[in-house]
């Protein structure tokens, strides 16, 4: 199926979809269900066929054996529904995000979402913006001064998932900014972008978003040859770090430069004494020890929080890092399939832009989806924030123009 294969109305339901997915959540993701039917009814011989689908779809089995076995099979069946359905979006998004006209209006739709989510978060934080939830269209989790307190989180359930959103934003912006004769930028609107987005990780206060988008950063200005800025960036963070981190006279004219807002943060200073429970370090060990007492079918999805909550007492509702998450309640077979599935895709893409495959227009969109990708991805080492629904499919619809865009790069 080429990239002609669809028609206007359905391409604009496509990415007008997803720009409206965080603001109506609902009304987007049973139009993207819609479009998704539609793609697969159209195409199903080729993407059956498909052999990235095929190995995902292995995946998708092993999810089934995992929530047969488990001991709470209904929970963990409610969790699978966080992946597989996944699967088939992606699967439609392969056959929709085929050349670079539709990767850029994509990520427009995406990044221009990030002026209103900025606008209702700063209501949020500094006019005392609510909106009682209701469960109809227009349901937004909007509490006043944020979630958790004095951390924007704008329509998302929390600021790290906002945090997660804006970090992909970013990467996909910085893709927009760069020179095209056939596209240039339009300067205006990325500046405007980028101070929300930056605005959105700011005021996030998620350290682990901070430390994404300065990679992310990296990432791009090594791509240019831009090593002033690499070297800039890298004084940042020696700063940054200097004023968290070091000893408390050595740091001392460093936090005279840094606000307290970044280098507390980091440092875990607005935060003492938590309880051993609540640490990163004692979920994920806990998350070991669950993979090592059933390593091959897992606990079930959704299985880890009250398994945690059980033993400690402390309710958190994930072990703060994705893929150990996964091997604990999928099982290391699973895992590891998707792992694969997903690493030959990002592996692919990365030898075609090193063997220059692409057409030089569409290296640096390529490029941006690769980084967006990884981005929220490393924002997984340390979070779990694909239970939000635009994380989600965001994440499996850059994956998608990952797998798509090498259409284009073979004709």
């Amino acid at each position: 199926m080429n990239s002609t294969s669809i028609s206007e109305w359905e391409w604009r339901a496509w990415y007008v979809s997803f720009g409206i997915l965080p603001f109506l959540p609902l009304v987007a993701s049973l139009t993207i269900v819609a479009l998704t039917v539609r793609v697969w009814w159209r195409d199903w011989r080729s993407l059956v066929g498909d052999r990235d689908l095929r190995l995902l779809f292995v995946w998708i089995g092993l999810l089934a054996v995992s929530v047969l076995a488990s001991p709470s099979p209904l929970d963990s069946l409610l969790g699978a529904f966080n992946f597989w359905p996944l699967v088939f979006v992606f699967g439609a998004l392969t056959r929709v995000l085929t050349d670079r006209q539709r990767l850029r209006r994509f990520t427009w739709a995406i990044v221009l979402s990030c002026l209103g989510i900025c606008a209702i978060g700063l209501g949020e934080l500094v006019a005392g913006w609510s909106i009682p939830q209701t469960g109809g269209f227009f349901d937004f989790p909007l509490i006043a001064g944020g979630t958790p307190p004095g951390r924007m989180s704008s329509l998302f359930p929390h600021a790290n998932a906002l945090s997660n959103y804006a970090a992909i934003a970013w990467a996909l912006l910085l893709g927009l900014a760069f020179p095209s004769k056939k596209s240039p930028p339009r300067w205006s609107a990325i500046a405007a972008l980028a101070l929300a987005i930056a605005a959105m990780l700011f005021l996030g206060s998620s350290r682990n978003a901070w430390g994404v988008a300065f990679l992310v950063s990296v990432a791009f200005a090594i791509y240019r040859h831009w090593w002033p800025i690499v070297a800039a960036i890298g004084g940042a963070i020696g700063v940054v770090g200097a004023a968290a981190f070091a000893p408390e006279t050595f740091a001392t004219p460093f936090r005279a430069i840094v606000p307290y807002t970044i280098w507390g943060r980091l440092s875990d200073r607005m935060y003492p004494d938590r309880p051993i429970a609540s640490l990163r370090a004692t979920q994920w060990n806990y998350a070991l020890d669950l993979t090592a007492d059933r390593p091959f079918l897992g606990w079930g999805l959704n299985s880890f929080s009250p398994l945690y909550e059980a033993d400690t007492g402390f309710f958190v509702g994930h072990p703060h890092n994705l893929y150990l998450m996964l091997a604990a309640e999928t099982g290391t077979i699973a895992a590891l399939v998707l792992l694969v599935a997903v690493g030959s895709i990002l592996a692919r893409t990365a030898i075609g832009l090193w063997r220059q495959r692409f057409a030089p227009e569409t290296r640096p969109l390529a490029f941006a989806f690769l980084i967006a990708f990884l981005a929220t991805s490393t924002y997984h080492l340390l979070d779990v924030t694909l239970f939000d629904l635009p994380v989600n499919l965001v994440g499996w619809a850059l994956l998608a123009g990952l797998v798509g865009i090498r259409t284009e790069a073979r004709s």
